[in-house]
């Protein structure tokens, strides 16, 4: 990879996260298949929930938040940390 097609690259990550930046405040009404992902996901950590170690849960790639709410009911202890390439969606969710 050359340093044109890094910053290519920097430009297109920067507008695609601006994108989401700004859709923020309604992503929520239209995410009806996000959602269902994330209720699957949140599920499938049920199994799991007494034996991932303790301390702090980082999520990668927060958005607005579905997964999130879920791992707070699942880990109301512990402390969550959230980013986001969007730094809209991570104010957004927290």
């Amino acid at each position: 990879m050359n340093d044109q097609q890094t910053v290519a690259d920097s430009e297109i990550k920067r507008e695609i996260a601006d994108s989401f930046g700004e859709a923020a405040t309604y992503y929520d009404e239209h995410a009806s298949v996000q959602k269902e992902v994330a209720d699957r996901l949140i599920a499938s950590l049920q199994p799991w929930r007494d034996i991932i170690p303790r301390g702090p849960i980082i999520e990668l790639g927060a958005g607005t938040g579905f997964v999130t709410e879920g791992v707070a009911e699942l880990y109301p202890d512990r402390k969550i940390e959230v980013t986001d390439l969007s730094e809209g969606m991570t104010e957004f969710c927290r």
